[in-house]
């Protein structure tokens, strides 16, 4: 019998044979299981081409407070290749990790970074706001996340910008010489500048520009209500009916998204290859498949950020052809974990 099952139902027969075969019993094949083919039962979800390098946003920042050594700590076990973080300088010299410049948002204080010391930081509850369950975890030092990721996981430090903290990458790298790990790390920023600061520190470290999705937004916030203006405009001088009207409205705004959608991608991508870098890092809604292809011949890296969804992920590395993705749910893309390989 000709058997057509749906998605779900597919999902379904094959853990049934996953389970049937780790009980000890002999490959699932159709004498086992009449009406079905042997191809059916040997068949797994489709997989990449290309293995996922997984970068955990901030951590695991869906399981754990972000930038914190839970988060840290969760990504690593799940199997992320690398962590994402921030890094900030208190009032009294010391590096911290936290996204903002204040501590307001994810933590039970306030104020900016640079007008705390490090001991009035470190007595602030970074892990309540997350979830009573991480109540009274701490901000952690950039040296303290160092020696403990030594050996266990490479780190992605973005820095937020050159004039934000003066010197700032000089004594990141001390840090990084000192604890053994330059040769683990990458220096990211948005700011070039940072870039070439790094550079001029040590020439070897690996570092990437991080590329804003703003021009690409502003275009579609435009160029969308300007096509469906110029769509309603048309056929109202030219006194067609309105539901034609409404419907030369419609496609205006259509042509009008796909049109700046094109604009603002190559505007958020122009000149992306003259930074001095060894990584780009894009947001994903600006991934183009030619600029990656261009990047990977002059020997760029690229790394998308920040993808959540599996069927995103397997576009940005299939299709687009990126090398790395850092995410949010780094549990999602563990390999052979089967909830990244949708069918």
């Amino acid at each position: 019998m000709d058997m057509r099952i749906g998605i779900a139902g597919n999902r379904a027969l094959q853990e049934s044979f996953r389970e049937h075969e780790s009980a000890g019993n002999p490959p699932v094949t159709s004498a086992a299981f009449p009406g079905i083919s042997d191809s059916f039962a040997a068949s797994e979800a489709p997989q990449p081409q290309k293995k996922p390098f997984i970068i955990g946003h901030r951590g695991a920042s869906s399981l754990a407070p972000e930038n914190t050594m839970a988060s840290f700590r969760k990504a690593q076990t799940l199997g992320a290749e690398m962590i994402e973080l921030d890094v900030h300088r208190t009032k009294d010299g010391a590096l911290i990790i936290m996204h903002d410049d204040t501590v307001d948002r994810t933590t039970d204080g306030q104020g900016a970074v640079k007008d705390l010391t490090l001991r009035e930081i470190k007595a602030l509850d970074a892990g309540s706001w997350f979830s009573p369950d991480f109540k009274g975890e701490g901000v952690p030092t950039f040296d303290e996340v160092l020696q403990w990721a030594r050996g266990k996981v490479k780190i992605d430090i973005e820095i937020k910008n050159s004039m934000q903290y003066p010197g700032i990458e000089k004594e990141i790298i001390s840090l990084l010489k000192a604890r053994g790990m330059e040769k683990n790390v990458i220096i990211t920023s948005f700011d070039p500048q940072c870039i070439k600061n790094v550079k001029k520190e040590d020439s070897t470290i690996k570092t990437g520009v991080l590329l804003h999705p703003e021009p690409l937004v502003t275009s579609l916030k435009v160029g969308t209500p300007l096509g469906a203006f110029a769509g309603l405009a048309g056929s109202l001088l030219a006194g067609f009916h309105p539901a034609v009207t409404a419907g030369l409205a419609v496609a205006g705004g259509i042509a009008g998204f796909f049109a700046s959608k094109a604009i603002g991608k190559k505007l958020s991508l122009k000149d992306a290859q003259d930074k001095d870098a060894d990584i780009l890092l894009p947001h994903w809604s600006i991934v183009d498949k030619q600029w990656v292809k261009d990047a990977h011949s002059q020997g760029t890296e690229i790394f998308a950020y920040t993808a959540n969804k599996p069927k995103l992920v397997h576009k940005l590395l299939d299709y687009y052809g990126v090398d790395g993705i850092i995410t949010d749910n780094p549990e999602r893309f563990i390999e052979n974990d089967d909830s990244f390989w949708p069918f």
